[in-house]
């Protein structure tokens, strides 16, 4: 199953705010970036966009789902689509930092 994942333009915020808190300067940002997106990207293909623990919080198509991506970390809010059979687009809208909820 092919799965594409993306942020939505409302997700920008919350995802910069939240690699901000995690790093002093930007190296260390974008490795972050390119660490934790990958990581999230992989674990929703591998798990054809529904990944352990994701708590679908809205039937029909698309469906919308709230997932902890690492416990006490992040939680994130997508969308998750069907498109011509085997293609899921998953469009990432808020990630949310227990941290600073």
């Amino acid at each position: 199953m092919k799965v594409r994942v993306r942020l939505h333009e409302s997700a920008k915020r919350s995802w910069q705010r939240w690699i901000c808190s995690l790093a002093a300067n930007d190296g260390d940002r974008q490795r972050f970036v390119e660490l934790y997106f990958g990581e999230i990207k992989r674990l929703m293909s591998e798990h054809d966009g529904v990944p352990p623990g994701a708590i679908r919080t809205r039937v029909g198509n698309p469906k919308q789902y709230v997932w902890e991506f690492q416990q006490n970390f992040i939680w994130i809010r997508y969308w998750r689509k069907t498109i011509d059979g085997p293609l899921r687009r998953l469009l990432i809208e808020e990630f949310l930092d227990p941290r600073t909820s």
